[in-house]
Formats: C-alpha cells, structure tokens, sequence
C-alpha cells in the first residue's frame, strides 16, 4: 500500500531537493531487488550443481 502524500512547493529549490530525494529513493530500492536478484540467482546456482552433483552420483 502506498503512503502518498500531498506536498506545497514554494521555490524551485525545494522542488529540486524533492526530485533528487525520490531520485536516491528509487536508486536504492532498484540497488536492493538487484542484490535479492543476485542472491536468489546464486542460490538457484548451488541448487542446479547440488543437482548435477546427485545426478553423476547416481548415475
């Protein structure tokens, strides 16, 4: 659920700030999913060659 909000800009400054504030906010939750990404990819690796590993093993 989002949290929006309603915000009066009185100077170009302040309109700047809040663009570059969202800006970061974005960034860093795209930084985040690309982590989770690489994590779950990771684990998704050492499952295949657990698999692999099962699959000679047995074989």
């Amino acid at each position: 659920m989002r949290n929006d909000k309603v915000v009066f800009i009185s100077d170009k400054w302040s309109l700047e700030r809040l663009i570059d504030v969202q800006h970061r906010i974005s960034n860093q939750r795209i930084r985040v999913s690309i982590e989770r990404l690489d994590e779950l990819n990771r684990k998704f690796e050492k499952a295949l060659a657990r698999e692999d590993d099962s699959k000679k093993n047995g074989e």
